[in-house]
């Protein structure tokens, strides 16, 4: 696999496992009947292009709330 196929894979992989448990089920501020927070990413994976050996790449991913009570993020640990 090149480079910059293994790069994509792990930033997909990550945003799966850092974002997936953080909004599963609900939650103390989701309330009897509100939806609560739900998290949104418009954007999954990014092409970085060609990538070589020793050359700094950086992509900020954003989340939005689409939910009815606020989003916390928590504990974000990127391996």
């Amino acid at each position: 696999m090149s480079r910059f196929g293994a790069i994509c894979v792990y930033l997909s992989v990550w945003i799966m496992m850092a974002a997936g448990p953080l909004f599963a089920g609900a939650t103390p501020d989701s309330g009897e009947h509100g939806i609560g927070p739900k998290a949104a990413f418009p954007k999954l994976n990014y092409n970085f292009g060609e990538v070589f050996e020793g050359d700094d790449v950086k992509y900020d991913f954003s989340v939005e709330n689409r939910g009815d009570a606020p989003l916390v993020i928590k504990n974000i640990r990127p391996d």
